[in-house]
């Protein structure tokens, strides 16, 4: 029943479009971009929703402040500390003790313009042996779906997989979406 509003809600009423199917997984990492406002959050949620994943949401710690909180839980946010390990041991967890869990995850980490995102995500996946799908949401097609699996064989590579998937995506405020700087390539890479 949960699926079938949350879609009737974001086709009928938000009119918008899942371009995509999930890929069938029980667990996966969920990156997407552009994130540039709070619109993109509800109309992920809805997706979300409408696909009947079971997921957490990883949102920074300064929204969890009262009564935000409560609407953050509620919301299936997770909160996080930038550059924080225990946080990363946290989601290691929770992806290992579940058997269907997604994990969603805005590597920009603020709606405003920056081009240094967060590629934590890597060292997770690959500790945990997680795919990572590259999710878009596009304002001019007014449609979301997976743009594909991003490597996580080093933070090049994955730089390089969002940077090709998400070059002609047209985020809600264009002019806060940065692509991500693409690192130099280090001998002996740990991500």
């Amino acid at each position: 029943m949960k699926q079938q509003v949350a879609r009737y809600v974001f086709e009928k009423l938000l009119r918008w479009h899942i371009t995509t199917t999930f890929p069938d997984v029980d667990k996966s990492i969920i990156v997407v971009a552009p994130h540039t406002s709070i619109c993109d959050a509800i109309l992920g949620k809805l997706v979300l929703l409408s696909y009947g994943l079971k997921h957490k949401i990883l949102s920074k710690e300064s929204l969890f402040v009262f009564p935000f909180g409560y609407i953050m839980q509620w919301f299936g946010s997770i909160p996080v500390r930038k550059n924080d390990s225990q946080t990363c041991r946290q989601l290691i967890k929770l992806l290992k003790e579940n058997d269907r869990m997604h994990l969603v995850i805005c590597p920009e980490g603020t709606r405003h313009a920056t081009n240094r995102w967060n590629m934590g995500f890597c060292a997770i996946a690959k500790l945990t042996g997680t795919p990572v799908f590259a999710v878009y949401i596009d304002y001019q097609e007014r449609g979301i779906g997976v743009k594909g699996q991003v490597s996580v064989k080093d933070k090049q590579t994955a730089t390089a997989d969002l940077i090709n998937y998400y070059q002609h995506t047209k985020a809600k405020n264009p002019s806060d979406f940065i692509l991500p700087v693409l690192p130099k390539k280090e001998k002996n890479e740990n991500i």
